[in-house]
C-alpha cells in the first residue's frame, strides 16, 4: 500500500494511518495481510460504479480500520492484543477472493489534475460594457424614484447572477448613494433567523443584533431602516416563502430604497417584484466572442493568446459550455494545469469526456471526478456545513489538517498543501468565493449547494456514540446533544447560539477527550471550560470565540498546541440589559505570568488585551501569525518580535498612546509579509533594510482636536516591496471635520514618497488610553500633542511615565481589617480606565466563616479588580473595578458561594490617584479626622467619561482581511455579516 496516502480519507478510512503505525511492529505474516487488504481497498476505490458486494466490502474494511486505530490509540498494551483484529483482516481478504472482487474494473480519473495554478482574478466578461448589465441596473437603482423598488435578476444556474450582484455591490456610486446596505445568501432550506441577523448586523454594524426570534429581528430591522435609504441584496432565493418573511422587515417609505434578488425560478422573481415584469432582469448566455475571451483569460491569463494548435479543440469546448460562465471557468481550471505538455491530446481527452448536458451540476460533477482522491475527501468534508454557509479559508485548512486528510513532512507544509487544495476547489467553483471590499481580496467563502447542505445530524444505526471520532454542531443550544459518551472524539467544532435564558454553556467534559486534536467553540453565551486541560496532550488547535468564565491555567502548556486563539468582544447584554463588549478575564495575568507555550506554536491570536508582549514569545521560532491587543508597547517588545524567524503576519493594537517614535531596524522582521498597527497616535520609523519582504501594511490612528501632525511614518520609502498601504483614521471626542481632513492630509504626505497604492478610510475611534500625565493635560482642556508650553518637557515626562507604568503592571495586593469586622483587598492596578463599576453583592449563606477568604481569593484573580470590601455583619461584598457583574457572580458561585447582586453603579477614578476611593462609610485607621473636625473638601477634577471610552475590541463586522492578514471580530455568529 502507498505510504504517501493521507492518514484518513473518505475512500480508504484509516488505512493510511494504520500503515504507518503498524508497519514496524507486526510480524511478516500480519504485515502481508494488512498490505494486501490496503492495496485491494485502494484499487476498488478507483471504480466509478462498483457493484453492491464491492461497496459493502469496502465499507466493512473502512470500519475495521477505524476500530483498529481506536484500539491502537487508546490501549497501552495494544501490540500484544491485536490477534482478534488480525483475524478480521484475514477474513476480509478471504471475502474479497470469495466474491471475486478483483474482476471489478478500476477506473482512472477522467482527467486528473497534476498541477494547480493560482486563482486568476477579474474573470468577468461583458458585465461592464457600455450599456451592459451593470450600467442598466445602476440607472434603475438610482433613477430618483423615492418609492421602494425591488429588482430581480433571474437565470439558470451558472449564468452569472451572483457575479452580477457582486459587481453592483462593488460600484462606488451605489455605495455612496445609499445610507446602509447588506448582502446575504439564502439556501434551499433557509434559516430565516440567520438571514435576518445577517442583514441587521450589516445595516447596523455598531450594534450587533441581540434578538434571536424572527419577530424581534423583523421589528429591529424595520425600526432601524425606517428613515434610511438602503439597498439590500438577497442572493439565491429558491422559494417565495423566504421573500414573504424577509419583505416584512423592509419598510416601504419614500427614501428611494432598493432591494435586489437573484433566483433561478421565474415565479419567485415575479413574486419579489410584485409581478411587475419591468423590474425583472433576465440574464443571457455569453456570446461566442465573450465566451472565447473568458476562456482565454481563465486558461492563459488576461491579454494573452492561446496556441493556434488548440483553436479547434478549444472552440468545441466553448461550444459545449453554451455560454455559461461557470462552466467555462470550471473546465478551464482543469485544463490550466496541462496547457504545456501534450496539450492537444489532453484537451481532446477532456472534450471527449465532457457531459452532454452543460448544467452547473453536471459540470461540477465532471470536475469532481477529475480531482485526486485526497482532494475529493476534503471536498466531501464540507458537507457538514449548511448550504451557502459562510466559511473561512484558514478555519477549513486547520480542520482538514486536524482530521488527518493531509500528508506532509511538517505542520507548516501541511497548511500549505491544505491551502493549495482549497484554492483548487475555489477555481472549480465547488467553493464559492465572496468578494469583499474593492481590492479583489477574497476573504469569505460559501459551500456550493451541490456539496453543502447537511439538513440535520444523524448517527448511523450501526454506530454507537462511543465510536464517534468527529463532531461538528451548528445550531441552537437547546438542540445540542450530550457529549459525555464521546470518548474517542478527536475533532470538536461547535457553532452554538443561545435560544433561551441560560447561565453558561458547560464544556468541562472535554478534559476527558484525551484524543482531542481540534477544538473550536463559537457561542453567543458564556462558555465554562475545565480548570485544567493539560491532559489533552494531542490538542493542536484551541479557538474560543465566546465569553469564558476562567481560562484554564495550563492552556499554554499543551504539549502539541499549534494554533491558539482566545477571542473576546462578543456582544451580549449584561445584567442591566445594555449591550456591552465582553472580554475574556484573566488572560493578561495568565500569559504575563506563565512560561512559554510549546515552541511548535504557529498561530497566536489574543483579542482580550494583555499588558505587554511577553518575553517568551521571542522563543517561538515557528510562530507565523501573531495578533494581539497590548496595553502598551515598549522598545524591547519590538526587539523581541523582530527576531522571530518565521513571523509572516503581525497585528498589533496598542491601547496606550505612544510618546516616542517606534523604530524598526535593519534585518528585523525578515519574513514579515503583512503588518497591521493601530494606536491612538501614529509614530513609526522604518530604517533601510527593515521588513524586506513586507507586502501590505495597514495603519490606524485617531484625529485629535487641533493636533499638529509631525513625523507619522519616517522612512516608509525604505519598504520597497510594499504594494499596498491602508490608513484607517478615527475621530476622538471634540475632533471636527477639519481635524479629520488634517489627519488625512498628514497621512497622504507621510506616504507620498512611496510608490505603492495608498488608500484611506474613516472608521470608528481607534481605542486610545492615556497615561496619568496626559490625562492632566486633557483635564486642563489641552490635548497632549498640541500643548506647546509643555513641548520641551513632554519627552522627559513620557519616559518617566513609561518607567512608572512598567513598574505598576504587577499587582500589589494589600489586605486591611478593622474592629468592626470589615475587611478589604486593594489591588493596585495601572489606573488607565477611568470608568469603573461598584458592585454590591449579598452573600445569602454566611454560616461558613471562610466565605470572606474564599471571596477574596476568587476576586483577586480578576484582571481589572481595584478593590474588594467585605462587611461580615451584613454579609456583603463591595467590588470596585472594570468587571462584568455576571462573570463575578458566576465565579463566586463556582466557589460554592450563594450570592446575589444587590446593586451596581459607576465609580470614577480621581485623577492622579492610584487606588479607588473607599466605599462610603468605611473607616480606615489613621485616615479619618478626629471627631468634630470636618474632613477637608476635595473636589478633584474628573475626566469626562467620553474622553476615555471603555475598551472594546477594534474589530468590526466584515470587511475582513485578506484572510491570513487582519484581526477579525469575535465570531459570535460567523454568518451574521457577509459583505461590507
Amino acid at each position: 500500500m502507498d505510504l504517501l496516502l493521507p492518514p484518513i480519507s473518505a475512500s480508504l478510512g484509516a488505512m493510511g494511518s494504520l500503515a504507518h503505525k503498524l508497519d514496524a511492529l507486526l510480524d511478516t505474516e500480519h504485515k502481508d495481510e494488512m498490505g494486501k487488504l490496503g492495496t485491494r481497498l485502494l484499487e476498488l476505490s478507483k471504480a466509478r460504479d462498483p457493484p453492491v458486494t464491492a461497496r459493502i466490502w469496502m465499507k466493512d474494511v473502512r470500519e475495521l480500520s477505524y476500530d483498529m486505530e481506536n484500539f491502537v490509540d487508546t490501549e497501552e498494551d495494544w501490540i500484544h492484543n491485536m490477534s482478534p483484529f488480525m483475524g478480521c483482516v484475514k477474513e476480509a481478504n478471504a471475502r474479497y477472493e470469495r466474491y471475486r472482487l478483483e474482476s471489478v474494473p478500476s477506473h482512472t480519473y477522467v482527467f486528473p489534475i497534476i498541477h494547480h495554478r493560482g486563482r486568476k482574478t477579474g474573470l468577468v466578461v461583458g458585465l461592464h460594457d457600455k450599456g451592459g448589465p451593470v450600467d442598466r441596473l445602476c440607472q434603475l437603482l438610482t433613477d430618483g424614484d423615492e418609492q421602494l423598488k425591488v429588482l430581480s435578476i433571474v437565470g439558470v444556474g451558472g449564468i452569472g447572477k451572483t457575479t452580477l450582484a457582486k459587481q453592483l455591490w462593488r460600484e462606488h456610486k451605489l455605495r455612496d448613494y445609499f445610507h446602509c446596505r447588506a448582502f446575504v445568501r439564502t439556501a434551499k432550506k433557509p434559516d430565516m433567523r440567520r438571514i435576518l441577523r445577517s442583514i441587521l448586523a450589516q445595516v447596523r454594524p455598531h450594534q450587533p443584533p441581540d434578538a434571536s426570534e424572527v419577530d424581534d429581528l423583523i421589528h429591529d430591522l424595520t425600526e432601524h431602516l425606517q428613515d434610511k435609504r438602503y439597498i439590500i441584496i438577497i442572493d439565491d432565493i429558491w422559494d417565495t416563502s423566504v421573500w414573504d418573511v424577509a419583505t416584512c422587515a423592509f419598510p416601504e417609505g419614500n427614501h428611494g430604497s432598493r432591494i435586489i434578488t437573484t433566483t433561478e425560478i421565474e415565479d419567485v422573481a415575479l413574486a419579489c417584484c410584485s409581478y411587475q415584469s419591468k423590474y425583472i432582469f433576465k440574464m443571457e448566455p455569453l456570446s461566442v466572442s465573450q465566451s472565447k475571451q473568458l476562456f482565454t483569460n481563465a486558461v492563459f491569463g488576461s491579454g494573452k493568446e492561446k496556441s493556434p494548435q488548440l483553436d479547434e479543440v478549444s472552440d468545441e469546448i466553448i461550444r459545449i459550455c453554451d455560454g455559461l460562465p461557470q462552466a467555462i471557468i470550471s473546465i478551464s481550471s482543469v485544463l490550466v494545469s496541462h496547457r504545456e505538455a501534450n496539450a492537444v491530446e489532453n484537451w481532446e481527452h477532456v472534450q471527449n469526456n465532457l457531459p452532454t448536458s452543460t448544467t452547473s451540476d453536471e459540470i461540477l460533477n465532471f470536475c469532481y471526478n477529475s480531482l485526486p482522491s485526497c482532494v475529493q475527501t476534503c471536498l466531501l468534508y464540507l458537507g457538514i456545513y449548511p448550504e451557502n454557509y459562510i466559511i473561512l479559508k484558514e478555519d477549513i485548512m486547520k480542520q482538514w489538517v486536524a482530521e488527518c486528510f493531509i500528508r506532509a513532512p511538517t505542520e507548516k507544509e501541511k497548511m500549505e498543501v491544505a491551502g493549495s487544495y482549497f484554492d483548487m476547489l475555489v477555481n472549480m467553483g465547488m467553493i464559492q468565493h465572496i468578494d469583499v471590499d474593492y481590492s479583489n481580496a477574497v476573504l469569505y467563502y460559501a459551500v456550493n449547494h451541490m456539496f453543502g447542505g447537511a439538513p440535520f445530524a444523524t448517527t448511523p444505526a450501526s454506530t454507537g456514540l462511543s465510536q464517534i471520532r468527529s463532531l461538528t454542531f451548528i445550531g441552537l443550544m437547546s438542540c445540542f446533544p450530550s457529549v459525555v459518551e464521546f470518548k474517542l472524539l478527536r475533532f470538536l467544532n461547535l457553532h452554538i447560539w443561545s435560544d433561551q435564558p441560560s447561565t453558561y454553556f458547560d464544556l468541562r467534559v472535554i478534559c476527558e477527550f484525551v484524543l482531542l486534536r481540534y477544538l473550536q467553540v463559537t457561542c453567543s453565551d458564556t462558555v465554562y471550560l475545565p480548570d485544567q486541560m493539560q491532559g489533552l496532550k494531542h490538542l493542536e488547535t484551541l479557538e474560543i470565540n465566546a465569553r469564558v468564565i476562567v481560562i484554564p491555567s495550563d492552556v499554554v502548556h499543551l504539549q502539541s498546541l499549534l494554533h491558539l486563539r482566545l477571542g473576546g468582544g462578543t456582544e451580549l447584554p449584561d445584567v442591566t440589559g445594555i449591550p456591552r463588549n465582553v472580554t475574556v478575564p484573566s488572560v493578561a495575568n495568565l500569559l504575563d505570568e506563565s512560561s512559554s507555550p510549546p515552541k511548535s506554536v504557529m498561530t497566536i491570536e489574543l483579542l482580550p488585551p494583555i499588558c505587554r508582549i511577553p518575553e517568551w514569545i521571542g522563543q517561538l521560532n515557528n510562530l507565523c501569525i501573531l495578533k494581539v491587543v497590548v496595553g502598551e508597547l515598549l522598545r524591547d517588545d519590538i526587539h523581541i518580535l523582530g527576531g522571530l524567524p518565521a513571523l509572516t503576519v503581525l497585528t498589533l493594537h496598542v491601547q496606550r498612546r505612544t510618546t516616542e517614535l517606534i523604530g524598526f531596524t535593519p534585518r528585523a522582521f525578515n519574513a514579515l509579509e503583512y503588518f497591521e498597527f493601530r494606536c491612538g497616535v501614529l509614530r513609526l520609523m522604518f530604517e533601510e533594510g527593515a521588513m524586506p519582504n513586507l507586502q501590505r501594511i495597514k495603519l490606524g490612528f485617531n484625529s485629535h482636536r487641533g493636533e499638529q501632525y509631525g513625523r507619522l511614518l519616517v522612512g516608509i520609502e525604505h519598504l520597497s516591496n510594499v504594494q499596498e498601504i491602508s490608513g484607517i483614521i478615527g475621530s476622538t471626542v471634540g475632533a471636527e471635520e477639519y481635524d479629520l481632513q488634517a489627519a488625512e492630509s498628514a497621512f497622504k504626505d507621510a506616504t507620498g514618497k512611496h510608490h505603492s497604492n495608498v488608500s484611506i478610510k474613516r472608521s470608528d475611534i481607534v481605542v486610545e488610553e492615556y497615561g496619568p500625565l496626559e490625562k492632566q493635560h486633557l483635564v486642563r482642556g489641552k490635548h497632549p500633542s498640541t500643548s506647546s508650553e509643555h513641548t520641551g518637557s513632554r519627552k522627559q515626562e513620557s519616559q518617566q511615565a513609561i518607567k512608572q507604568n512598567s513598574h505598576n503592571n504587577s499587582q500589589l495586593i494589600s489586605r486591611r481589617s478593622d474592629g468592626n469586622k470589615q475587611a478589604s483587598v486593594e489591588l493596585r492596578n495601572d489606573p488607565r480606565s477611568s470608568v469603573q463599576k461598584v458592585i454590591v453583592i449579598k452573600i445569602v449563606d454566611i454560616t461558613d466563616k471562610r466565605w470572606k477568604s474564599s471571596a477574596f481569593k476568587v476576586l483577586s484573580k480578576f484582571h481589572g479588580t481595584n478593590s474588594v470590601a467585605a462587611n461580615e455583619e451584613e454579609g456583603t461584598l463591595t467590588v470596585v473595578g472594570d468587571l462584568d457583574p455576571v462573570v463575578v457572580v458566576l465565579a463566586l458561585q463556582k466557589a460554592k458561594l450563594n450570592v446575589q447582586i444587590v446593586s451596581m453603579g459607576s465609580h470614577i477614578f480621581s485623577m492622579g490617584e492610584g487606588l479607588m476611593d473607599k466605599p462610603e462609610g468605611r473607616k480606615m485607621p489613621g485616615r479619618n479626622p478626629p471627631e468634630g473636625q470636618q474632613k477637608p473638601e476635595s473636589n478633584p477634577t474628573q475626566l469626562p467619561h467620553s474622553l476615555i471610552p471603555p475598551y472594546s475590541p477594534p474589530y468590526r463586522p466584515p470587511p475582513y482581511r485578506q484572510h491570513r492578514h487582519e484581526v477579525h471580530q469575535s465570531r459570535e455568529d460567523p454568518n451574521s455579516c457577509v459583505i461590507q
